[in-house]
């Protein structure tokens, strides 16, 4: 069986989001890449500034863009038969990625671990720099460990580096202050 390599001569960009493509056989192909956008590398050319930086590769003689996206030649040399294989990936791409989200968005058992603790040091430390005869060591613990949790939430809408595997040192801060207003405001209220 022999495998035709192709290479891309020239394009136009047909916005939004399609493209016609001009191959070394000679071949034209008007490609509409409506449904194909989807995932971490496609995703992004939705948007049109940044679908309209694609760029003819001297060296590969393919079509790419500046955040790393290109299409394979013989892809779009036979986007007829192609097309809906990549449709199909392109689904899949989407799932991940809402499922990506949401588990970006959810506490984890270890987030929560370190939010309760934070929340049981601030009870036992707001009871010692209390007065004596203040309420109970208990309300304390709960009131701060409910502000740390608190604290963690807030953390949430504050954006943070997801390429990073090092400790940020926001969670731990966030849920600090959370505790600690929540053992503020309780002190002042039931004290």
């Amino acid at each position: 069986m022999e495998h035709k390599l192709h290479e891309v001569t020239g394009f136009k960009l047909l916005p939004p989001d399609a493209i016609e493509v001009q191959f070394d056989d000679g071949m034209s192909q008007k490609i509409n890449l409506d449904g194909v956008l989807e995932g971490p590398l496609y995703g992004p050319l939705k948007n049109p500034a940044l679908f309209a930086k694609v760029k003819l590769d001297p060296e590969t003689r393919n079509l790419v863009w500046p955040n790393g996206a290109d299409f394979d030649p013989e892809i779009l040399h036979d986007w007829p038969r192609r097309k809906d294989d990549l449709l199909n990936a392109a689904r899949k791409w989407k799932v991940a990625d809402v499922k990506k989200e949401v588990s970006e968005s959810a506490f984890t058992v270890q987030e929560i671990c370190l939010y309760v603790v934070v929340g049981l040091v601030a009870g036992v430390l707001s009871k010692f720099f209390s007065q004596p005869d203040s309420h109970d060591l208990l309300a304390r613990i709960i009131l701060a460990t409910a502000g740390s949790l608190g604290g963690g939430l807030c953390r949430r809408f504050i954006p943070r580096d997801p390429s990073s595997s090092a400790f940020q040192p926001l969670p731990m801060a966030s849920a600090a202050l959370g505790a600690l207003i929540f053992v503020l405001i309780a002190s002042k209220i039931l004290g």
